[in-house]
């Protein structure tokens, strides 16, 4: 597996960051994950917007144009030998002296990590992934800005730690003031009786790419939506509940701690066969579930 360190590509056992990268010491940095299919990254440009919008939240300044970042993402993914897979690729504020102070930091550290393609079992499409509603709240917009994706996920971890504990697949995770916000590396959506709800950027959620193509299949395929403020009680009486993500796509839920669900409801399956047609006009076939 090749990986690209700065400017050079190399042996990931051979990339080497130093003990001093505040990437490594204080998770100063920023990422983002794209999935390639047949040899074509969905979406990168609005990866890569994302990513220059983390960067300047952060005050980063990246060392290569978004342009030289998408050659260098692709020449990763042909150099691997790939097709079908996904790429990170992660900037961190380079190395300085002890402690937080950011002045007299240098060289920028920009890495591109190459994965082969790993789809779920097809059986998650029949009877759903397990979810859970974790304890631990999700950092308000006030503490960390929610549109810069960050290298600082102990938030995450901690919660996804919850949810493999309890068996599940994801944890579903409430703000501070008890609105339901999103999965530790997902967006959430339910429907209610034919209607599409999912939190609203405003409650402090990542902007995710996955959930932005839903929203123009719900637009195509004129699925009545709601974008608002929900309370974790909605999930009570939802009928349907999927998460988003760049590896799974729509992901259907079949049980959230002891509330189950119809993982193949009509406005999920619906959906999801929306935007795996999306993707395959934009990029190509989508290889988020496999026949296992």
């Amino acid at each position: 597996m090749l990986a690209y360190l700065n400017n050079d590509l190399v042996p990931v056992e051979q990339a080497r960051v130093s003990v001093l990268d505040r990437g490594f010491l204080y998770g100063d940095a920023i990422f983002e994950t794209v999935a390639a299919y047949a040899g074509t990254c969905f979406r990168l440009d609005r990866h890569i917007a994302r990513f220059l919008r983390s960067a300047e939240l952060l005050e980063i300044t990246p060392p290569y144009s978004a342009q030289d970042m998408a050659q260098r993402l692709n020449h990763c993914l042909q150099r691997n030998g790939l097709t079908d897979a996904v790429l990170r690729f992660s900037l961190s504020r380079g190395r300085s002296a002890r402690g937080l102070d950011v002045r007299g930091c240098v060289d920028p550290t920009f890495v591109i990590l190459c994965f082969p393609a790993r789809p779920y079992p097809r059986k998650l499409l029949t009877q759903g992934a397990v979810a859970t509603l974790a304890s631990i709240r999700r950092i308000p917009a006030t503490a960390l800005p929610p549109l810069a994706k960050t290298a600082n996920y102990l938030n995450g971890i901690l919660a996804f730690r919850e949810a493999t504990e309890r068996g599940a697949n994801e944890a579903f995770m409430l703000t501070t003031t008890d609105a339901l916000a999103e999965g530790t590396v997902s967006n959430v959506f339910l429907v209610h009786d034919g209607m599409l709800q999912t939190p609203s950027l405003e409650t402090g959620i990542i902007a995710g790419i996955t959930r932005e193509a839903v929203l123009e299949v719900v637009d195509d395929l004129a699925i009545p939506i709601h974008e608002g403020i929900l309370s974790a009680a909605e999930l009570e009486t939802a009928d349907e509940v999927f998460y988003t993500n760049t590896s799974a796509t729509i992901m259907p839920v079949g049980r959230i701690d002891q509330r189950r669900y119809s993982p193949q409801g009509p406005v999920t399956t619906r959906l999801r066969k929306g935007l795996h047609a999306l993707i395959e006009r934009e990029a190509g076939p989508c290889w988020a579930f496999a026949n296992r």
